[in-house]
């Protein structure tokens, strides 16, 4: 049968009959490898990911390395010898050019990870490691080669330790195996399939050449699309450590041709509680801390006021502040107040604003802090996260007055 573009070419059998365009089928029987039935695979949910990324009880670094496995698909032994080079933080993309199948590919990254490359780059700088072009970008926790030895074993002890326990993820038995750090590709093209992304657009990322392989993962993906499971959250709001060094640091000016006006609703101010857009469901409670701590100062209608200014004078219990029926004039009552209303553990607070003895992670109100984020971070309520961040190095930072 003569070539005909945009004519696929047709099965040898199918040739054979019923189209009877030739004789007989030349390649012998069996000559295509059957692929053998395997165990199921397990992949972690969009909430396990999340639940996973904001947990303490994991090092940041191999946070940083699952959250990229799990968003962009590659191998482990192709991630881990990724250096910064390879990386186009000004365009998004990324670079793989040695690989298992010898075929160079570049991706654009997804949402966030842009980000959360730089962020991490820069956490990584203000500790004085190896940030240059030519360095590692994924890294162990003591800043050293990430081995491949034992990878699988680390990978599910870091999520018993984040609290995930589904047992498909941890069973071994004759039709299934326990996740191992090679399912974080399971995970890729499973959410991603879910989502709607193209099997292109997965081999451009994960490096299959057939379909095969990919088709293995449909019924999975399937299943997560009727549940409903959604897709990863960005990976910079995902981990609260590189959403709080973004929050803090200056926004880096975007490309001229992809800047954009972003409106932003309304909000209120009203005794230094900054409140919800207009018609927006209530946010936590939690807000209502993040008044500024080093300084008694609060904001009403827009307008810096010192603490007397609340419809009375200083120490006047009626002065009208909700959240300092004391009428203190130092606002470490209201302060106080505030984090009783959130549920949280009330610390000694001095007139600075800032814990009167210094805060460790083992510290009852810290470890209260990291449990409500991580129930944040589940929920996908990571702007909160990023607020319980930013209290949680308040509690961490001693007051002026600490050691008088």
């Amino acid at each position: 049968m003569p070539f005909t573009p945009g004519v696929p070419a047709l099965c040898p059998r199918a040739a054979v009959f019923p189209l009877r365009l030739i004789e007989k089928n030349p390649l012998p029987r069996g000559f295509l490898p059957k692929i053998p039935p395997g165990k199921a695979k397990g992949w972690v949910y969009p909430a396990e990911d999340a639940t996973l990324l904001a947990s303490p009880a994991v090092p940041l670094a191999c946070r940083v390395f699952y959250g990229f496995l799990h968003r962009e698909g590659p191998r482990h032994g192709e991630a881990v010898k990724f250096t910064y080079s390879d990386f186009d933080l000004a365009n998004g993309t990324v670079t793989l050019d040695e690989n298992k199948t010898d075929d160079p590919r570049a991706w654009a990254l997804s949402p966030g990870m842009t980000a959360a490359i730089r962020a991490w780059r820069e956490l990584r700088a203000r500790e004085g490691a190896p940030v240059g072009p030519d360095d590692l970008v994924f890294v162990n926790e003591r800043g050293l080669p990430i081995s491949e030895n034992h990878a699988a074993d680390r990978y599910r002890d870091h999520l018993a330790a984040a609290g995930i326990d589904r047992p498909v993820l941890f069973e071994k038995s004759k039709a299934r195996q326990p996740i191992r750090i090679h399912d974080t590709r399971a995970t890729f093209i499973t959410v991603s399939l879910a989502n709607g992304k193209s099997e292109t657009w997965v081999q451009d990322r994960t490096g299959h050449k057939s379909s095969i392989m990919i088709n293995r993962y449909r019924r999975a993906a399937r299943t997560a699309a009727e549940l409903g499971l959604g897709e990863l959250a960005p990976l910079d709001v995902a981990i609260p450590e590189l959403a709080a060094h973004l929050h803090d640091a200056p926004a880096a000016p975007a490309p001229a041709a992809h800047r954009t006006a972003e409106p932003r609703a309304p909000r209120r101010i009203v005794s230094g509680i900054v409140s919800n857009p207009v018609d927006a469901a209530p946010e936590p409670s939690i807000e209502s801390l993040m008044i500024s701590a080093s300084s008694p100062t609060r904001i009403r209608t827009g307008t810096p006021s010192q603490a007397k200014d609340f419809k009375g004078e200083q120490g006047d219990p009626n002065s009208g502040d909700p959240l300092d029926p004391a009428g203190s004039d130092d606002g470490s009552r209201r302060l106080e107040g505030g984090v009783a209303d959130s549920g949280l553990p009330v610390a000694d607070w001095n007139r600075s604003g800032a814990p009167s003895h210094p805060l460790t992670e083992s510290s009852a109100a810290v470890r209260s802090l990291r449990q409500a984020q991580l129930a944040a971070a589940t929920a996908g309520d990571f702007e909160t996260v990023a607020l319980l961040q930013e209290l949680v190095r308040l509690f961490l930072t001693p007051g002026d007055d600490v050691g008088q």
